[in-house]
């Protein structure tokens, strides 16, 4: 089950004890302090750090880019913590996850900055085994076992992904990260057995619903995003059109 705590120095910092139990150990004191700390990627939305504590652990330090507003940014790392949390705990032992430390979504931390600090996984990306221009057929015994390498595991965790059918279509969100104004209701899982943790449905944080949606009040905008009901699906539509086109009027205003 999930412990989630806010942090003794920081009230913006959540931190979830559990798992920090597990990767560093309960006697903290051991990690008194950072030994060295490596910027090893940038993606499309974060900037990713290695780090090394004072006792050879490594962990892994996501920032976002300030590419979206400051409420997408606090809704999507709510959403993001949480659902990789369900997943840990309801597909067990099925997807390597990294699981998540702590973490803040907005700015007014020590830090300055949204954050999440997870678990590091090693291996190899499968960016770098794709190879699209290999020589041959793609039908071809050598050609297709070459692509298979990378779709494969991404086809296997889809699967498991879209094994579980749930009856709502929305974001997930820990209990405490669900937005105001918003009904906090259990997940239930459509045949698929208990869910573990306190999670919730929450309003979604799909990219279409908030970009360019810079001039729409929060108040307004929340009348958008769901949660919809399972037997609604054409609903999400209505509110994605609906929403432009009051964007649209506060646009020509």
């Amino acid at each position: 089950s999930l412990n989630l705590i806010t942090s003794k120095h920081d009230s913006n910092i959540k931190i979830l004890k559990n798992n920090i139990n597990e990767i560093l150990g309960e006697n903290l004191k051991d990690f008194e302090y950072l030994k060295q700390i490596d910027s090893i990627h940038e993606g499309k939305h974060h900037r990713i750090y290695k780090i090394t504590t004072s006792n050879d652990k490594i962990l892994v330090l996501r920032i976002p880019y300030k590419l979206d507003t400051e409420l997408y940014i606090k809704r999507k790392i709510s959403s993001e913590v949480a659902t990789m949390e369900f997943l840990n705990l309801n597909l067990k032992n099925k997807i390597n996850i990294p699981k998540v430390l702590a973490y803040s979504n907005n700015y007014e931390n020590k830090i300055g900055l949204p954050f999440i600090l997870m678990e590091y996984k090693s291996g190899d990306l499968l960016m770098r085994q794709w190879n699209p221009l290999i020589s041959g057929e793609i039908n071809e015994e050598n050609s297709k076992k070459e692509l298979l390498k990378v779709i494969n595991p991404i086809a296997d965790i889809n699967d498991q992904l879209n094994s579980i059918i749930f009856n709502k279509f929305g974001s997930i969100y820990f209990k405490d990260d669900l937005p105001n104004g918003f009904e906090s209701k259990e997940i239930d899982i459509i045949d698929n057995g208990k869910v573990e943790g306190e999670f919730v449905i929450g309003p979604t944080v799909e990219k279409a619903y908030f970009r360019n949606k810079e001039l729409i009040k929060e108040e307004d905008l929340i009348k958008y995003l769901g949660p919809w009901n399972s037997n609604e699906p054409l609903k999400m539509i209505k509110d994605l059109i609906q929403l432009e086109l009051e964007n649209f009027k506060l646009k020509l205003s």
